[in-house]
């Protein structure tokens, strides 16, 4: 279990909870540092899943606005997909000390901010995902794949495609 994570997240507990006991009066925090530990990873772990859910929908309302023509079917399917988000059985891995949370929130986040056009922000939340999970290396497939597609659009001149291919594979590299 020591080594089940990557280093980001068991450095957020430990800087949570090293700043709960300085901060708090200690008749308001868990008798051990251990019981500290654990109710800090609970904090950040509640905090998270809100952001996560939060990037889910604004992701959701930037690709939904393209396709739907009704505000009211835009609704719809952002709440199911947020509710599917919520209540499913792998929710479980959200609620308790464990890194899925934090991941899921650097992940979205970083697509969030990726197409929103702050790709220099999505890196870095693309990296934070990739020091707390090791599947977060897995965001460089997609950053290559989306240089690769945008090196082919025939629209650009070429100097331009190949600038915005070179710098997916920038983003890629600085992921993994």
């Amino acid at each position: 279990q020591a080594h089940a994570f990557f280093p980001l997240f068991p450095l957020m507990i430990r800087t949570l909870a090293v700043s709960l006991v300085q901060i708090m009066p200690l008749c308001l925090l868990p008798p051990t540092f251990e019981a500290v530990l654990v109710f800090s990873s609970l904090l950040i772990n509640y905090f998270s899943f809100v952001i996560a859910l939060i990037c889910l929908v604004t992701l959701s309302l930037c690709h939904t606005r393209e396709s739907t023509k009704e505000r009211s079917d835009e609704l719809f399917i952002i709440g199911r997909i947020a509710t599917i988000f919520c209540l499913n059985p792998a929710t479980i891995f959200f609620c308790v000390s464990y890194s899925e949370s934090v991941f899921a929130m650097y992940t979205l986040g970083g697509y969030c901010l990726y197409s929103l056009g702050y790709s220099y922000l999505a890196v870095l939340a693309w990296m934070a995902a990739s020091y707390t999970r090791s599947n977060g290396c897995l965001v460089s497939v997609w950053l290559i794949i989306q240089g690769i597609a945008s090196g082919l659009q025939k629209d650009r001149p070429v100097l331009n495609r190949l600038i915005i291919t070179l710098w997916h594979l920038t983003m890629a590299a600085l992921v993994t």
